[in-house]
């Protein structure tokens, strides 16, 4: 009797949807980390330290401390960089929708390639990032900035599509985004830009791995302004 307990226990456990996201594909991968970073595996209770190059599965909830920043690459080839008191969780819907939350602070995204995109899901809206380089920033209320590209920001209460330049705000839950306005030279934020991820190309191809045979070159530029070639593989498998 107790050897078929241990077994059919030992069978629940490789089931459970903890056990699940330790054996799924990887979301994403850290290519940048300073100061107090932490995170949480969805199969683990408490949050630990994290590190450069790990792979990060879905439900998994990272955290960034007082003068601490981090840079994650998605599967769907944006790189979403996190400012210092933000809580971040990837895929928290499943991979299969490629819908991340912020659930406080800020984050800055770029889309690496044409194929990119990106849903985040905040406490007062969701904003559909499209070939976009976009501030999200949920403290209080919500403000949006899209530098390059649009976003579309939405929720039961409305839908605000933005374009570069233009920024616009929510307030709650139960409010719709107000009117675009053009963003301020002094409004614009430079945090990010403390930011700079070396071997791009190298964690490209350890997210990207089986994304297909067809291969382009993307043109990145650096933080000294000089353009790089980085040749990854964009068309995924069906």
């Amino acid at each position: 009797m107790r050897l078929k307990i241990f077994i059919i226990a030992a069978v629940l456990a490789v089931l459970s949807p903890a056990a699940s996201y330790c054996i799924g594909k990887p979301g994403a991968i850290v290519v940048f980390v300073a100061g107090d970073v932490r995170i949480k595996p969805a199969a683990e209770a408490e949050f630990r330290e994290m590190k450069v190059n790990e792979l990060l599965y879905v439900g998994d909830i990272i955290r960034t401390g007082p003068q601490s920043l981090a840079s994650v690459i998605l599967k769907s080839g944006a790189e979403v960089r996190l400012n210092e008191s933000t809580v971040f969780g990837v895929y928290p819907k499943g991979a299969g929708r490629e819908m991340s939350a912020l659930k406080e602070g800020q984050i800055w995204t770029k889309m690496l390639h044409k194929m990119a995109k990106l849903d985040v899901s905040t406490p007062a809206a969701i904003c559909c990032v499209r070939g976009t380089e976009a501030d999200i920033r949920q403290k209080g209320r919500l403000t949006v900035k899209v530098y390059e590209g649009h976003v579309d920001v939405m929720n039961r209460f409305g839908k605000q599509p933005l374009s570069a330049g233009e920024m616009t705000s929510v307030s709650g839950p139960r409010s719709a985004p107000s009117a675009p306005r053009n963003i301020a030279a002094s409004k614009a934020g430079k945090w990010h830009e403390a930011i700079e991820v070396k071997d791009m190309g190298a964690f490209l191809a350890r997210i990207l791995p089986d994304a297909g045979v067809e291969k382009r070159t993307v043109t990145l530029v650096g933080k000294d302004g000089i353009k790089r070639n980085v040749v990854i593989r964009l068309k995924r498998k069906s």
